[in-house]
């Protein structure tokens, strides 16, 4: 008894994941439209601030201890995936880039809410490897690639003229663009020869640099205006569902 329901077991599997007329195979092109959603898990390193000689010990201070962290956010994302082989496949992958918020504090001035926002945008190229033949429905997938990472549009929340925002960071800030790894993991589902949905997961560790220039205490004057610089780094966690077409 215990035979035939494994047997039985096993048919009912193979039906599942089998259908040869819905083969992803070499020199098939998909088109992926999904919702990506991202969670950002931000750390910063030790920041210096260059300013006058009397002033650089208070603005040091202000800056000694600082910390951050970015607003969860959900984004549309695009991905083309060309198989190269029925196993391999290169893959670029966009979006509509996230604009995230961030929370800002210092040991000496507290929390600050809100601080500053950016537009981040990740657009990357990956190699994927499919696991299973082309006859199989469902492939779980693994992909290793990079991205080149461009924070634009950086503003930060004016707190007023005594503000320690103000003071820090009236002027201006930045965040360098630089390269990062992509580490990807996922599964797909052929639904018939042209249609498949899929769902995945990627990591991408991004270390860069912030600068942020402010009028320091005296506003106008110039005489104690304040650069800080120092390391970020964000650990990009993406969940992403997607439909594809394959041409």
């Amino acid at each position: 008894m215990t035979s035939k329901y494994s047997k039985a077991a096993a048919v009912i599997g193979m039906a599942i994941l089998a259908g040869s007329a819905y083969a992803q195979k070499a020199g098939d092109t998909t088109l992926y439209v999904g919702v990506a959603y991202i969670k950002q898990d931000v750390s910063v390193g030790d920041l210096t601030a260059s300013a006058a000689a009397a002033y650089k010990p208070t603005y040091q201070g202000f800056v000694n201890g600082a910390s951050a962290e970015a607003s969860d956010e959900t984004t549309v994302k695009f991905n083309v995936t060309h198989m190269v082989t029925n196993n391999i496949a290169v893959e670029l992958a966009a979006g509509i880039a996230p604009r995230i918020q961030l929370d800002i504090a210092t040991d000496a001035t507290g929390n600050h809410k809100n601080a500053a926002e950016a537009d981040v945008q990740t657009p990357s190229l990956l190699a994927k490897y499919f696991f299973f033949t082309p006859d199989v429905k469902l492939r779980p997938y693994v992909g290793l690639g990079a991205t080149y990472v461009r924070f634009t549009d950086v503003k930060v929340h004016d707190d007023g003229p005594t503000g320690t925002i103000h003071r820090l960071a009236g002027y201006s800030a930045s965040v360098d663009s630089t390269w990062a790894p992509v580490y990807n993991v996922g599964v797909s589902y052929k639904l018939n020869e042209q249609w498949s949905i899929g769902t995945s997961f990627s990591y991408i560790p991004i270390d860069t640099k912030m600068t942020f220039k402010g009028p320091g205490a005296s506003n106008a004057s110039k005489v104690d205006d304040v650069t800080t610089k120092g390391d970020v780094t964000f650990n990009s966690m993406i969940y992403a569902v997607n439909v594809g077409y394959t041409f």
